[in-house]
């Protein structure tokens, strides 16, 4: 199946082939992502390896939300039935939002300051770490621009979601999330694997890099002080020109 992307693409420009981003979005700016070190590995070796929406622990992100409240009385007057004309526009929209399920994402941060909220979330298990990076870098070192499209852009926070769009879909979240303050990268391959509606693609899509894309690393305020000494010395030994620092977090 091909997901239909002109949508997406109203919202965005072109920033090199195959890549869209979103008017206010800075290239240079840094952006950070709070992560396991096995992850965070894979990136600083040139593997950057994207998790399928679907298979997200957020409900909201699998369509749940919108499965429960999507339905035609919110569009109509009482008692009212939709055109056949609007019945087919409905579908095709809600087709698509359906396959929006299935596009492989990754969401960052543009905050700079640390967050413990963030770091007991996404990299309290195990050894963890906060990675930097601009979109800028990460753009320009993706091998494999012609299996996709890349879509960037900063999320939105409102009182109530859904709104019904692919791009609301993507990159609107209620207040609740708001202090994530995320810029979330959506990659959109070319066509999407289905059996009879049941997705049979990949669970993760693998984005090979030309070269690193990781300014600096931040250790995890959970790691003891001998386990952080170990871990950049030998971070600093393996990547040389990469900065590690502690956190400023004292956990332990």
């Amino acid at each position: 199946m091909i997901f239909d992307t002109k949508e997406l693409q109203s919202h965005c420009i072109l920033c090199g082939e195959n890549n869209y981003v979103h008017n206010e979005v800075s290239l240079d700016q840094p952006i950070y992502k709070y992560t396991s070190l096995g992850n965070a590995l894979c990136i600083l070796d040139n593997t950057f390896i994207v998790c399928n929406r679907h298979f997200f622990s957020d409900r909201t992100e699998i369509g749940e939300y919108k499965q429960r409240w999507m339905k035609f009385p919110h569009f109509l007057p009482a008692g009212a039935s939709p055109t056949q004309r609007q019945a087919e526009i409905w579908n095709k929209h809600s087709k698509q939002e359906y396959l929006s399920q299935f596009l492989y994402v990754s969401s960052w941060t543009h905050d700079n300051i640390e967050n413990y909220l963030m770091w007991k979330a996404y990299a309290s298990k195990g050894i963890g770490v906060r990675i930097e990076t601009t979109l800028r870098k990460m753009l320009n070192a993706r091998f494999n621009n012609n299996d996709c499209n890349v879509f960037c852009g900063n999320v939105l926070y409102e009182h109530a979601r859904p709104k019904y769009t692919q791009h609301d879909e993507l990159f609107l979240k209620t207040l609740e999330y708001a202090n994530e303050k995320e810029i979330r990268i959506v990659i959109v391959p070319n066509e999407l694997q289905f059996i009879d509606d049941i997705h049979i693609g990949p669970n993760q899509y693998i984005v090979k890099l030309s070269e690193n894309i990781i300014n600096s690393v931040v250790l995890s305020p959970f790691m003891s002080s001998k386990e952080s000494a170990l871990l950049k010395d030998a971070l600093n030994a393996r990547y040389h020109d990469l900065i590690v620092k502690e956190s400023s977090l004292l956990e332990i």
